[in-house]
């Protein structure tokens, strides 16, 4: 879906380690976005030249939004902001050039 740059819908399974407790497996449903053209700023002589995606994703418990800014050249991921867990939260990456 990212590297086609159409909107389109996906399934997301995340296993939860949990301390003490058995793995849990959740499954949602997500829908990717492209929501507007947003360069990053890698270094300070690079900039991507970047789309935005939002993936927003559901499984009737639980939902959250993902974030990818996405290289147009390359159609590599240089930045994403990712739902990890409830109890962490957000987990943010950044490519370094």
């Amino acid at each position: 879906a990212l590297k086609s740059g159409q909107e389109t819908l996906t399934e997301h399974f995340i296993t939860l380690l949990p301390s003490g407790s058995a793995a849990e497996t959740l499954s949602f449903r997500c829908r990717v976005t492209l929501e507007k053209h947003e360069p990053v700023q890698l270094s300070e002589s690079y900039t991507a030249n970047a789309d935005l995606f939002s993936e927003t994703c559901r499984n009737g418990q639980i939902d959250f939004i993902n974030l990818f800014w996405v290289e147009r050249g390359t159609r590599g991921i240089v930045q994403s902001r990712q739902w990890v867990s409830t109890e962490t939260g957000e987990l943010a990456l950044r490519l370094v050039k």
